[in-house]
């Protein structure tokens, strides 16, 4: 019969009990319902336990659910102190996330500030002509070692008068009174060894001076062989700084640049000192340097009352030769500014007319 089959129970036991047996067992369906009409040979088990562990072994979503409850413990391990807990543990993170978030925060400033120091934007916001602005690196210095070994193989004859101090007994006094800020190639570069310039602008200040010193202090321009030298081997130092110096720093500008027409500028001042008095003394030697060397290093005590800006020749070479003008009009202005002075302190003197003439 189907029902033994079903069961598990070999079709000859269920006939040969059937014959020999008259009683009756009647299978009830668990829960209470009627009777299948089927009989069954005693010692026969009916499959009920068997089909009511089924279910069971198939119902698996509470295992599942068993399951699941490991990855929920691991989500909210912090949670298991309480009830009233599971309230302050989501405060408890959201604070250990705000930290790691502020600082990050505190990080990015020191990081955007580092950038701004040393990057190219800030560097833009610096006028241009100053040079303050491009600091001296081991490459910038590199550069300004390869400026001073290309002088003196280009300028080899003539680099011998600017590589020392001024020495000579004779006027080593009277050149410290004429010249503020003296300078030479041997010391230009002990500044440089021993890192003393912050930036190339200072370093092409000092190499223009050793120049602008000779041409301050060697006023003669007949008798003073030296001022072509000067002006020569500065023309050549020019050509260096720009090729080492001021290219790789464009567009910015590493140091101030000088008057397109500096040589003419020079050239007037050459003219002036080329005028002479009848007895043959130099006309412009009286405003070739600060009023206060012809005083004995102090100005009158009226002087700064009747002249507020006081300027020589001398003055107006240094600022020549280093760029300080940025144009001819500066220059100019700075040339009548002597001979302005000069008719201001002494021309309303009767004594200092034929001064003032001259």
């Amino acid at each position: 019969s189907t029902p033994a089959t079903s069961s598990g129970v070999t079709p000859k036991s269920t006939t040969s009990a059937t014959s020999g047996s008259s009683s009756k067992i009647s299978i009830k369906v668990s829960g209470g319902g009627a009777s299948r009409g089927k009989e069954l040979p005693k010692g026969v088990t009916p499959p009920e336990p068997k089909i009511k562990t089924e279910p069971k072994v198939k119902s698996e979503p509470k295992k599942t659910a068993t399951k699941k409850l490991p990855t929920n413990k691991k989500t909210a391990p912090k949670a298991t102190t309480g009830k009233g807990a599971t309230i302050k543990v989501p405060k408890a993170t959201s604070i250990k996330k705000e930290k790691p978030s502020t600082k990050t925060k505190k990080a990015l400033k020191p990081s955007s500030a580092s950038k701004t120091g040393t990057g190219t934007s800030t560097k833009d916001k610096v006028p241009l002509g100053v040079g303050s602005n491009i600091p001296m690196t081991p490459a910038r210095k590199a550069q300004c070692y390869k400026v001073i070994n290309g002088l003196k193989r280009r300028q080899a004859l003539n680099i011998k008068w600017f590589e020392k101090p001024v020495s000579d007994k004779k006027i080593v006094q009277d050149y410290k009174a004429k010249i503020k800020n003296p300078m030479d190639l041997s010391t230009l570069t002990k500044r440089l060894d021993s890192d003393a310039y912050p930036n190339v602008a200072s370093f092409a200040l000092d190499l223009r001076r050793i120049f602008s010193n000779c041409l301050q202090y060697n006023t003669q321009i007949v008798k003073d062989s030296l001022r072509p030298i000067a002006v020569d081997t500065f023309e050549t130092a020019e050509q260096l700084m720009t090729y080492f110096l001021a290219k790789p720093e464009y567009p910015q500008q590493a140091y101030a640049p000088l008057l397109f027409c500096w040589k003419l500028c020079l050239s007037v001042l050459d003219t002036l000192y080329n005028l002479t008095n009848p007895d043959g003394s130099q006309t412009v030697y009286y405003f070739m340097y600060p009023v206060s060397y012809y005083f004995g290093g102090t100005l009158p005590v009226d002087y700064l009352q009747k002249v507020p800006k006081p300027m020589d020749f001398g003055t107006i070479t240094s600022k020549l030769m280093e760029g300080q003008y940025s144009s001819v009009d500066q220059f100019e202005s700075d040339c009548k500014l002597v001979i302005e002075n000069c008719m201001a302190y002494n021309g309303d003197k009767e004594e200092n007319k034929p001064f003032c003439d001259q």
